[in-house]
């Protein structure tokens, strides 16, 4: 368990050092009004892509699933798709899902 936590820990680490990194030249690409992403800006992208795919391949299916299905839920409810539940919007779910849903958003920030 330890060993699967601190990979996990390790792609998540890859994903944000990666992401970091990129911060300055992605700074200078829009100083230098630059259309096109550098060499360097790609490998940065590639890495973070390479740490998020770990990440996700040790999630089991069972799991994305569910959160998969989750998303839609909390979608379909969203009427005025501005990405928030408000009160009303929040009543089309089951009470597991709202206080999910009100679990992420505080643990997120929304």
């Amino acid at each position: 368990m330890k060993q699967d936590s601190d990979s996990r820990l390790r792609d998540c680490d890859l994903v944000i050092d990666s992401l970091q990194k990129m911060q300055g030249p992605l700074k200078r690409l829009v100083e230098e009004n630059a259309t096109a992403p550098t060499a360097e800006i790609i490998g940065y992208l590639a890495d973070a892509k390479l740490g998020m795919s770990n990440f996700l391949s040790k999630v089991p299916e069972e799991d994305r699933k569910k959160v998969d299905q989750w998303i839609k839920v909390v979608g379909s409810a969203d009427n005025d798709h501005n990405g928030k539940l408000d009160k009303s919007e929040l009543t089309a779910l089951s009470k597991e899902d709202a206080d999910l849903y009100k679990a992420v958003g505080d643990f997120v920030g929304n």
